[in-house]
């Protein structure tokens, strides 16, 4: 079976690198900035003839690596939108957190040097304490439910909230049900947790969460997990599947165990000030292209997540289990949901779970 899994693993990495050949840009963030403007556009070499000859440039800002389906989606959306804008829209795709972690890119969309970014919905919580909110532990049961609320009411309330801040959710993709590894003990009840160093998302919900099970938090971006892992910096992280096996997390983690305690959302963000920037035709081209982006991606990394669980256990560095005591996670998940009624406001969180059917 371990060597079945290796050759499956041998033809993933390199159908990966394939796909990256494609679709991974390799020009830095410095000479990113020296080539383009704050509108993130540039004149096309053809004779002048007003808006219609000029090329707008889209660059995307991707912390994962080839192998996600974030990525593999995004390549979809530069072939159409290219295609379909007759060469007026260029993309180029930037993963591997090339252009950095999410702050940095935050910032360069705000600067105009990014004009998206394929980041988690909870990312935008150092913006905004009600972000974090869409990764409450338990806060969705299963992923119908979750994407039932956020292509509804949910979704909504929280387009607007990015709109304070002057961006624009273009599309809600699925980042996958949030679980355990690490390399003390495997994990089968909230004791098991207790003064584990985990790495946790740079936002205070997470944070927050992470304290009241027990363990020692430790913020860090997603590009930093491996070499943590690997050097012993900490004991564990939490990550969908998806990503633990595309970043090889297994590779330097003894225990994987499902606890699934959130369903994570991935948003396709732009700025209002750069979508208003464009032309009426290719605004439409590019809104439509990243809501059929997203809702494909949903479906995909859904498929996927049962199968890359196998993967994992079926690795030759470590195993995994079943929890079999969730509710004690969400038992001591409740001083959270307080915590954040004091930060958000208790009429906003009943919002939040009323809009999840809580």
């Amino acid at each position: 079976m371990k060597r079945s899994v290796r050759v499956v693993m041998s033809v993933l990495a390199a159908a990966a690198m394939a796909v990256g050949m494609m679709g991974c840009q390799k020009s830095s963030p410095q000479s990113t900035e020296t080539k383009e403007g704050a509108a993130g556009t540039e004149q096309a070499a053809k004779p002048a003839g007003g808006d219609d000859q000029k090329v707008y440039k889209i660059i995307i800002a991707d912390e994962d690596n080839e192998e996600r389906t974030t990525n593999q989606c995004a390549l979809k959306f530069k072939e159409r939108v290219e295609k379909e804008s007759n060469g007026r829209l260029s993309v180029e795709l930037h993963c591997n957190g090339e252009l950095g972690g999410d702050q940095e890119t935050f910032e360069g969309m705000q600067l105009g040097t990014i004009q998206m970014v394929l980041c988690g919905a909870a990312a935008l919580g150092n913006y905004d304490a009600r972000f974090g909110m869409l990764d409450f532990p338990f806060l969705f049961d299963n992923y119908e439910e979750m994407t039932e609320a956020v292509n509804g009411e949910l979704g909504e309330l929280y387009n607007s909230v990015a709109e304070e801040y002057g961006f624009k959710v273009l599309g809600w993709m699925y980042d996958g049900a949030r679980s355990i590894s690490n390399n003390v003990r495997p994990v089968n009840s909230l004791e098991d947790v207790k003064g584990l160093k985990m790495r946790v998302m740079q936002n205070d919900m997470y944070i927050s969460m992470f304290k009241a099970w027990g363990t020692n938090p430790t913020p860090m971006s997603a590009t930093e997990i491996y070499t943590a892992l690997s050097q012993g910096v900490i004991d564990g992280q939490d990550n969908p599947p998806s990503m633990g096996y595309s970043q090889k997390y297994y590779e330097v983690q003894k225990y994987y165990s499902w606890t699934r305690h959130t369903f994570q959302n991935c948003l396709v963000l732009t700025t209002t000030a750069w979508l208003d920037s464009l032309p009426e035709d290719l605004k439409k081209i590019v809104e439509e292209a990243a809501a059929d982006m997203a809702a494909e991606q949903r479906v995909m990394e859904h498929d996927n997540e049962t199968k890359l669980e196998k993967l994992i256990d079926e690795s030759d560095t470590c195993t995994t289990n079943e929890v079999a005591d969730r509710e004690s996670f969400r038992e001591a998940s409740a001083p959270v949901y307080e915590e954040m009624r004091k930060k958000m406001g208790s009429d906003f969180v009943d919002q939040v779970l009323k809009a999840a059917g809580k």
